[in-house]
Parts: structure tokens; sequence; C-alpha cells
């Protein structure tokens, strides 16, 4: 069921605006609607030209940023007799599911000082787009203006916006009187919010003639049941309203806030032409998706036309933001606030590739030693996740001495940035490089679970793996499915093995999928003994928005014959966009004599996966298999 969600906040209006700083006492209060039920979403096929795709579970909030510019011609610059609205169509990028709450702010103008005001709003709202009022208050004669959106769904987002206009009857009460004057409005959540964070910005203001524009919002006294908003001016401002967004929010991992801000009386207040001020704010985390933000703070003097204008973009941790003027106007101050927001969708499943080189270093690995050795390493997510995920890693590359080779690796203490790989060489071993596939995810939400298989020659079944030698020899494991599954997919890739000196052969692969449990099955074969064995199963639902593509080398191929780089490409159409990969090796034959050189890599492009399996120098893969796993993050 798609279910309406709305959230307005209560307001609890100051009876009168005060000079002082101190916070008033008393409040009227208002009453006002919270509701808020649960909304599932899932993904589903739709054509598009003649193809099946999968589409995406639809976006729980999107962000944006719109810039007008208005001729002499236009009625903002000649019709200054009257109030004057024009309205613009915002398409959102990809459609809600639901009709979302939109909110819109100021993120710069070019106003004239005489009467000057500027407001913008969100109207029309569809699950498709909506419209951008921008109003020139009569006596404002207005050039430019630069707006910043955000429109979402609380149900699924948590987060709450809403424009608020503070009451004329208030301001006018000290509108032209001179010193630090405050009006404040009090902001009641109908239900007490676990972790709220609150963001203010200006969506409009009106100053008076021949003094400067000088407007600051900031919520204070912030706790679980709602803030108190705090609009100042200060100095011989004339200030005649102000329009703010208000944004609320619950406090995730993957959510920051952050202030910039230019020098105060700095390179915007002086000279002439185009002048900027870029200031940067680092973010605990890598900026995944979009920072939406609003200016919160001007203070712009009347002796030229008010111009003004912020920009924010990102690389990696760090947010930088633009904020210029240009001609002959004087910024003396100017401040964004800056929110966070993680892309249309909750990662909830990321994979990454870890790959280290030890070959020609010191490291214990590349030396054969008769004791086990291992190695810890840190792996850190792209960006954190919302609660701790479910990890699994597998082989996708070796490079190693061939004599008895043997190697395993496992997961170790997973937390919402990463977790830890550990390494373990067998005894007399050397281990030239390593490459591990590896897949994090939330199960309840993405669908996905990793089981793991260990075992090795003290399990009396296990034994037969390292005898009877000169025939193909499997065992079997029966698993049972986390949860009840619909139509379950198994796919496995392999986490370790340890082998005799002969060639490495072995096979890890899923069997006997069943509705209610399914085996895996571990073979080898002719006179390789298996010692050890490890492997890192996913099970899915089978569905559009997940499935494996198998890759499989030439029996006794190019990457068999010859010396030197050698490899195999391999392509495979897939119906999403966007996807990800975890690839694991599922099948070895490798000829002894030689180092056991092996690499697969994939990589998306579009709606492709293209893979390369890779040996080098003078190596000899007589057959090898690796599993693709392909999902959308956001599923």
């Amino acid at each position: 069921m798609i279910a309406k969600s709305l959230f307005i906040l209560s307001l609890i209006a100051l009876v009168s605006a005060v000079r002082v700083k101190d916070v008033p006492a008393k409040y009227k209060t208002v009453l006002m609607d919270f509701s808020s039920e649960s909304t599932t979403s899932a993904s589903s096929n739709f054509l598009q030209a003649d193809k099946l795709y999968c589409a995406l579970p639809t976006p729980s909030t999107q962000t944006g940023t719109y810039y007008q510019y208005y001729d002499n011609s236009h009625s903002f610059r000649i019709q200054a007799d009257k109030n004057r609205q024009e309205a613009y169509t915002i398409n959102f990028a990809q459609p809600f599911d639901e009709i979302p709450q939109v909110a819109v702010a100021l993120l710069g103008f070019d106003i004239n000082t005489a009467s000057a005001g500027i407001s913008v709003a969100a109207e029309s709202v569809t699950t498709q787009s909506f419209k951008l009022v921008v109003t020139a208050p009569k006596g404002a004669k207005v050039y430019g203006a630069h707006v910043s959106w955000i429109a979402t769904i609380p149900s699924k987002s948590q987060i709450w916006v809403q424009q608020y206009t503070i009451p004329r009857n208030i301001i006018a009460e000290f509108s032209e009187t001179y010193g630090d004057r405050s009006a404040f409005v009090k902001f009641v959540y109908p239900r007490p919010l676990t972790n709220p964070g609150v963001l203010v910005a200006i969506s409009g203001w009106e100053f008076g003639s021949g003094k400067n524009a000088r407007l600051t919002l900031e919520p204070i006294q912030e706790t679980q049941e709602g803030f108190l908003l705090k609009a100042s001016t200060w100095m011989d401002t004339i200030w005649k309203s102000a329009t703010v967004t208000v944004v609320v929010f619950e406090k995730k991992v993957d959510r920051a806030t952050a202030i910039v801000a230019t020098t105060r009386s700095g390179l915007l207040s002086t000279g002439q032409g185009t002048r900027e001020e870029i200031k940067s704010v680092t973010f605990p985390s890598t900026l995944s998706g979009s920072v939406w933000s609003g200016l919160n703070l001007i203070d712009l003097s009347a002796k030229a036309t008010y111009r003004l204008r912020s920009h924010t973009t990102t690389s990696g941790k760090v947010a930088n933001t633009r904020f210029w003027t240009w001609d002959n106007s004087v910024v003396y101050l100017a401040q964004d606030v800056l929110f966070h927001i993680p892309s249309y969708q909750e990662y909830v499943t990321r994979t990454g590739v870890f790959e280290k080189v030890y070959w020609g270093t010191t490291h214990p690995f590349v030396s054969k030693r008769n004791s086990e050795q291992s190695e810890t390493v840190w792996v850190s997510f792209p960006s954190p996740f919302s609660e701790v995920p479910s990890v699994g890693i597998t082989l996708s590359g070796i490079d190693m001495d061939d004599p008895n080779p043997g190697v395993k690796i496992s997961v170790e203490k997973v937390t919402t940035e990463g977790f830890y790989i550990k390494i373990v060489i067998f005894p007399n071993v050397s281990l030239y490089m390593i490459q591990i596939d590896w897949i994090a995810t939330i199960s309840s939400k993405s669908g996905i679970y990793i089981l793991t298989l260990k075992d090795d020659s003290n399990s009396p079944a296990f034994k037969k793996l390292s005898t009877n030698f000169y025939t193909e020899r499997p065992i079997e494991y029966t698993f049972d499915y986390p949860r009840a599954m619909t139509n379950p997919g198994v796919t496995v890739g392999i986490s370790g093995f340890r082998m005799n000196s002969k060639n490495a052969r072995i096979k890890v692969s899923p069997s006997s999928v069943e509705a209610n449990k399914f085996k895996v099955t571990v073979t080898t074969w002719y006179d390789t003994a298996l010692y050890y064995v490890g492997a890192t199963i996913l099970v899915y639902e089978k569905d559009c928005m997940h499935g494996v593509f198998e890759t499989k080398s030439a029996i006794t191929g190019v990457l068999h014959n010859g010396s030197g780089e050698r490899m195999e490409k391999f392509e495979q159409s897939i119906n999403i966009k966007n996807a990800i990969t975890w690839t694991g090796i599922s099948y070895l034959d490798m000829v002894t004599g030689y180092n056991f050189r092996l690499t697969e890599k994939a990589t998306v492009n579009g709606e492709k996966i293209n893979a390369v399996m890779k040996t080098w120098s003078d190596s000899k893969v007589y057959h090898a298999k690796a599993n693709i796993f392909y999902t959308h993050p956001t599923r």
C-alpha cells in the first residue's frame, strides 16, 4: 500500500518580537497534524525501447538547483509598482511513488537596493514535478534568482521540510528601529523524534530602501520535542519580512551538516568586478549523494546592487562552496548551511576489490617459512552503512608458488565504516599477490544472504578429497536458507584451499537448489589432494535485480599455451543500469611446475558486464571458471 505521509510542524509564534537577546518565556501554541505510515517499494519490470529493464525502487529524497536571469524587458525589472510572480516547472530526475514534500531556499540573488525583496516557494507538487514560484514584491527590481530545492517522502527518508513566513505584525514592531533585534518562532514536533537534526535557510526577505540587507537564522534550544528559531537583524536595517525553510531530520551515520561562510569584510566587500571566495569543509565520510545548501546569513551594503551567489560541489569527503559577487556590490558576510543526503536510495549493498602485491618486498609472505603466516588488513566502505552489514569475501586473483599451494581468507570485525580481512598462508607457501572481491549488504533490505563453508582433512567426510587418487571425488554440504525463499538463487566463490604438489584442481558449485534447502559440492580429481577448502555462498531471490554471469576459460586455450600476459574476455548484457558486481573464482585447474597465476576482473559499462580472465609469465591454466554476481546498490 502506498500511504500518504504528512509532517506539518507545530508553530508556536511569539506574541511579540523583542529587541534584546533574551528569549521570551511565553508562546501561543498551535497543535498540528503529524502522521506517517510505512511504505514499501519493490522492484519491477518495465519496457523501454523494446527492452525489458528492471525498475529501481523509487527515490525517497531528491535535490537540485535552479537559476533564472531577468533581462531589461522583464516585468521583474520594470514593473516595480506591483507584486509580480513567475513560475517554472522543475522536473524530478526520477519520479516519486507518492507526492513528496518540497521546500526551496535562496542560494543567491541580484536585486536593486531600493525597496529590495524576493521570495521563492514550491507549489503544485506532483510525483514528477513541482512549480517553483519566484515573487518580486512591490517596489523591488529583481535581476536574477538562484534557488536550491529539496523534495522528500518523510515516511521513507525521515526528513521533513516546511516553509514558514514570519508574521509581518511581529517584525513590524521593530522594523525601523536600531540595534540587535530578533523574532522567535517555536517549532514543535507532533511526536518526539529519536535524534533530530535541524537546518534553517532563507527563502524570502524584504528590506527598506537605503539600508544594508542584514538577516541571520539560527535554530536554538533543540530538543527531541522541537526547537526555537531565532531570526535576527541588526544596526539600521529596515526589516519588513522573512520566509524561512525548515529541514528536520533523524540523524543517521550517513547524514551530516556543516556551515560555511565568507571572510567577514573580506574579498567580496572590496574592489570591482567578479570576486569569489571558495570555502571547504570536510565531512566525516565520503559524500556519496547530494549536498543540499541554502543561505542562512546575509549582510550586504545598500551602496550598490545586492549581488550574491553560492554553489557547492563535492570531491571525496570535501564540500567546496564558491561564494561570488560582481560589479561594485559589497558583501560583508554570507553563510550557507549544508546538508549531506545520500543518493536517492540508501546504499544497502556495496562491493569492491582488495588487491595487494607482495612480490619485490620483504614481507613474510614472500619467503617460505615452516609455519603459518598471516596479515590483517582494513577495508573501508565507500560510505558508511546505516547499520552493520554482513560481509562476504572470495578469491578473484592469486600469484602463488606452485609446490603445496595454500591460502585462506576470512572476515574479521565488521562495522558500519568497514571491516578487516585476515589473510593466512599455510607453511612453506610463497604468496606474491592476492586479489579479493568483497560484498557488504544489509540482508533484511537487499534480500542477499551470506553463508560460509570451511572444512579440512580433520573431518572424516572430507578425507576422501585427499585420498582415492585418480578418481573424481565430490563431497556435498547441505544448507538451510536463512529465511523462506520464493525463487532462490545460489552462487559461490572460493575463499581458501590447501593442496599437494600436483596440479591445483578444485571446483565448488551449488547443487540441488530446492525450495527449502540447497547443497554445495566441493570436488577435486585425478592426483590432486585437497586438505582444506573455504567458500563464500550468496543466497538471493532470483529476480530482475539479482543475477549471475559465469565465465569459463577455454580448455587448454590461450591461458594454457604460450607465455607472457594472456587473457580471455567476456561480455554479458544485463537488465539493470548502474549494477555492481562481486567476482569469485569457482573452478581451478592449473598445471604444477609453474607459479599459480590467475586473476579475473569485472567492470560494468552501462547495461553490460565486461570481464577479463588473465594469467602471465609461464603459468599454465588448463581451465578456470568464475561467478560474477550482480545487483544494484540500492536494492
